[in-house]
Order: C-alpha cells, then structure tokens, then sequence
C-alpha cells in the first residue's frame, strides 16, 4: 500500500506557492457535501453526494488527472474513480483549482469510509500527490444490513 498523506487543518490552511520542492502539485483540500452544497460527515442511503477536491499546480504545462475513492475502515476500497480511465482530457494551468465529484447514490451499509483525492500525471501512473479523509464518511441506517451494500431490490415469490 502506498503511504497516505492525510488531511488535516495544517496541510488544508498552507497558503499558495508552499509546494514542497519536487512536487508538481498539491491537494488542498478535501470535502464531502450534501444535494445542498452543505459539508457533511453523516449519509443517508438515497442522498446524493459532492466529493469537493481542491489543488495547486506550480508548472502551468503539467498535465494531471484527478481521482477519488473511498475506502472503508480495513482498506477495502468500495468506490473510486479517475478522469483518465473515463477518457477525459488531461487538466493544466498553474495555480489554485477546484473539481467537484457527484455521486447521485452510494447504498453502503453502516461503518466508517475514508475519502482519499489523487492526482496523476498525464499517463495516470505516477501519482503527484494523494491525502485522505479519515473516517470522514460514516452512513446512517435505522437497519441492520448482513453486507457492505445496501441494493435497491425486489423479491418475487411463485406458489
């Protein structure tokens, strides 16, 4: 496993230009929002979701992908994804910039779920930066679920 940087106030409140040296980029900041743009830490199964990523660049021809998953607690990673394996055009331009990811539905059954941004070179094999939320994401369920998913389903019974 590679090592994670995890997010805190420290590493989200550095101001612009402090890229560490050899870094071509940077993650600011990472926040996961409800349908009304409200940060959140609490999910709801049916609820849609804003994961809100924030980076820097220093070389305005560096060409980077941006990626998103989330994990639960043991490492197991349930959900990621990344603009170069969706066929998206590789982002550029120095300076502060911001993506937002959103998930319409995400049925996982209660835990606590990390939520870790990446960013990738142009070929996505190197990864110029990676931080995580810990345990940000926590879903809320009245019920008790006997897996990681919580499916929307149907039963049909024949006599």
């Amino acid at each position: 496993n590679r090592e994670k940087r995890r997010l805190d106030a420290k590493a989200a409140s550095e101001g612009p230009g402090n890229i560490a040296r050899g870094k071509t980029a940077m993650i600011r900041g990472i926040r996961v929002l409800d349908d009304r743009g409200e940060e959140v830490d609490r999910y709801r199964p049916g609820m849609g979701l804003v994961v809100e990523v924030k980076w820097e660049t220093v070389d305005p021809d560096a060409d980077l992908h941006l990626g998103v998953a989330i994990e639960r607690g043991d490492g197991m990673r349930i959900f990621g994804v990344a603009t170069f394996l969706e066929g998206m055009p590789a982002l550029s331009g120095a300076g502060e910039r911001r993506a937002r990811l959103r998930v319409d539905d995400l049925p996982i059954a209660k835990g606590n779920y990390s939520v870790t941004a990446y960013l990738f070179d142009k070929s996505g094999l190197h990864i110029w930066d990676q931080a995580m939320l810990t345990d940000r994401l926590r879903p809320e369920s009245d019920d008790w679920a006997p897996a990681l998913l919580q499916l929307e389903h149907s039963w049909e019974f024949e006599s």
